[in-house]
């Protein structure tokens, strides 16, 4: 037998070894659809933000509940929400104090908020603080079902940034399943970051690919199975780019 072969005789049979090259076809068709992915790059990245903002507009409602996180633009945008007659009364749940806030070196989130809607010109008696000290998403969102179930037939605008509405939906529904459809989302504005173009920057990428990432977490912490492995398998790739994607983003400040 020539010994360059790289064939070896099972059975009587002669068959071909682990050395065999795989169809030219197949790796025809991985280089097109590498370059096409390539190509779509644009298309695909401003689709993962996309993706991530569910955001509705604004109909009237009796309350706006404002969930911490982003105390520059979201109490901006429920007094603008209040002063257009879109709702009567802010909702603001108390966030747990850090220790910061303990040793009295800074406001209360919740204290934040509200000066940013008086300091708007929404009267006192139309801010409502709910006393229940939150940490997360899913605790906002207990902390807005206990509020309704003294209030069953109240309506709510929740004011959240864009990228994060997608997630506290799923979440309030979660929680508030019964009062899914009194329930809308209203998107505030992000400063430092476009999500035309959020791959960028930093800002952008930490925002966005860490949003997929806390998505995930609630998933698996709260969802079912398929539905987690799927966005998790996103995630995973979203972060393996993130990594090699990070090192050459300029860094762009909000004001």
């Amino acid at each position: 037998m020539d010994s360059r072969s790289i064939r070896t005789r099972i059975g009587g049979k002669m068959s071909l070894g682990v050395f065999s090259q795989p169809p030219l076809k197949w790796i025809t068709i991985g280089i097109l659809l590498l370059c096409g992915l390539y190509l779509s790059r644009t298309i695909i990245l401003i689709g993962l933000a996309d993706w991530l903002d569910v955001s509705q507009p604004p109909i009237k409602a009796d309350y706006v509940f404002i969930l911490p996180g982003n105390e520059q633009t979201r109490p901006f945008v429920a007094a603008a929400l209040i002063r257009k007659k879109f709702a009567d009364t802010a909702l603001i749940p108390s966030n747990q104090q850090t220790v910061v806030v303990e040793e009295g070196f800074e406001l209360p989130t919740e204290e934040k908020i509200r000066g940013s809607l008086l300091a708007r010109g929404i009267a006192d008696n139309k801010i409502k603080i709910l006393e229940v000290a939150t940490n997360s998403t899913w605790s906002d969102a207990q902390t807005l079902a206990t509020f309704l179930k003294s209030h069953p037939t109240s309506t709510v605008l929740v004011v959240t940034d864009h990228f994060h509405t997608r997630r506290s939906s799923w979440v309030f529904r979660q929680v508030l399943p019964s009062a899914k459809a009194r329930l809308r989302f209203i998107s505030a504005p992000t400063d430092g970051w476009n999500k035309d173009n959020w791959w960028t920057t930093k800002t952008g990428i930490l925002l966005v690919t860490t949003e997929y990432m806390k998505y995930a977490f609630y998933l698996l912490r709260y969802g079912d199975y398929l539905t987690w492995l799927s966005l998790i398998t996103v995630t995973v790739v979203l972060a393996t780019w993130r990594i090699f994607r990070w090192k050459n983003s300029p860094v762009i400040s909000a004001d």
